[in-house]
């Protein structure tokens, strides 16, 4: 079994490579979000596994009163893996668990995110390559997300957006299409995430365009029409082009490697 992240969606064909064996369509499923009593039984697990001290009904308050999503009372798998990767990396035994004391002496939710975001500011490598930094931007774009900050998560979630397109880019100059599609279908979620559904939906059929995967090319599709159901923001028109010469051409994926592609945003 693979479990792998979606920003790092990219290195799966690498992983197939060496073990020799290419997954089916069947055999590929995209983790759903937790109700509050499952992330709690996700986190024991992981006590156990990593040999922590668990309070479990604390677990249970945890997920269902600071975790749960206002919206839809659910929790994302990414926030269940941000603080279970905090609480097992810090240095002392006592603060290696899952319980209330742990929690308060490191902040509560928002101090462990907080911790994050500064492992991530000590060890992000601004000439680090574009697949390094593409994913230190969606992990604080996440963050920011999980705080409330939605402003902010769109920024970052459009920064990497335009990572994944510029690695797309390469692998296309490079003549690896299903590595450019999976770049781009990268680029088309967080474009997804920030609200741009026009942008998400030309991403996502530049991808269709590249790859040959049928089980790919049909979760592609699925994405697409589900971006295509959801507005953008109101009063907006978004157009994508590629800048070549200074001039503003359509949208073409079969010319994405001879200009830059942008995107113009007007009321």
């Amino acid at each position: 079994m693979v479990c792998i992240r979606g920003d790092f969606l990219d290195h799966l064909s690498e992983l197939q490579e060496v073990m020799g064996y290419s997954l089916g369509p069947q055999q590929k499923f995209r983790l759903k979000k937790f109700r509050p009593e499952q992330a709690a039984v996700v986190f024991s697990v992981i006590a156990e596994t990593e040999k922590l001290d668990c309070d479990e009904s604390f677990l249970e308050e945890l997920t269902e009163q600071e975790l749960a999503g206002a919206d839809d009372g659910l929790i994302s798998p990414v926030d269940i893996q941000i603080l279970a990767w905090m609480i097992a990396g810090q240095a002392g035994h006592e603060e290696r668990a899952f319980n209330r004391i742990t929690f308060q002496k490191l902040g509560g939710v928002e101090g462990l995110l907080e911790r994050l975001m500064n492992t991530i500011s000590t060890n992000e490598n601004p000439a680090g390559d574009l697949s390094q930094r593409k994913s230190l931007l969606i992990i604080q774009a996440q963050f920011q997300q999980a705080i409330g900050q939605r402003e902010e998560a769109a920024r970052l979630f459009l920064e990497a957006a335009a990572l994944e397109e510029r690695l797309a880019d390469g692998f296309r100059q490079a003549g690896n299409a299903e590595d450019a599609a999976i770049s781009l279908f990268s680029a088309a979620s967080c474009y997804k995430s920030a609200g741009r559904m026009t942008e998400a939906v030309a991403c996502a059929e530049a991808a269709l365009s590249l790859t040959s995967a049928n089980g790919f090319a049909e979760e592609i599709r699925r994405f697409r029409d589900e971006c295509q159901k959801t507005p953008s923001p109101t009063g907006q028109r978004t157009l994508r082009g590629i800048v070549r010469n200074g001039a503003v051409y359509p949208f073409e994926p079969d010319v994405l490697a001879e200009g830059e592609l942008v995107t113009i945003t007007t009321a």
